[in-house]
């Protein structure tokens, strides 16, 4: 009795390595055309992207028993906007804008605090804030996204 239930335990063990070993095969063998692709924000037809250059600027930190203490934010946002909007009779280049959006993103940039740009909600956050400036400084629907090509907080 005790001899039958060791070989089923064994049979089921092997069956069960198996089966992983297979589902492990399977996996590897996957087509790159059958991955999951992730829903990146790039430029398509009739979009165009538009460097907004380094910025650097000083956000607030705190430290231990409220030590107030300053930490240095480097981004390198670039927008993403709608071409055909910008190409009109009337519109100016979307180049044109540039030193008053990168203004207007500094403003912005210097009075965070160092917890306000933690996590995924901390960045979608900021990407959501510095795509409203844009807007308002160009004074239309054109800028689409933001694109973060650096970030770093030291």
């Amino acid at each position: 009795m005790t001899r039958r239930r060791i070989l089923v335990g064994g049979l089921v063990l092997l069956l069960a390595g198996i089966a992983a070993g297979m589902g492990l095969w399977r996996m590897q063998q996957d087509s790159p055309s059958e991955a999951l692709n992730l829903d990146v924000r790039r430029a398509e037809q009739g979009q165009a992207l538009l460097p907004l250059g380094r910025i650097t600027v000083n956000v607030a930190a705190s430290g231990a028993l409220s030590e107030k203490r300053s930490r240095f934010l480097v981004i390198e946002p670039t927008l993403l906007y709608v071409a055909a909007e910008n190409s009109g009779k009337d519109s100016t280049d979307m180049a044109s804008h540039l030193p008053a959006i990168r203004d207007s993103f500094i403003e912005y940039l210097s009075q965070l605090h160092e917890n306000d740009v933690y996590g995924s909600a901390g960045l979608a956050d900021l990407r959501a804030e510095l795509l409203r400036r844009a807007r308002l400084v160009t004074g239309s629907d054109a800028p689409t996204g933001i694109l973060l090509q650096d970030f770093v907080l030291q």
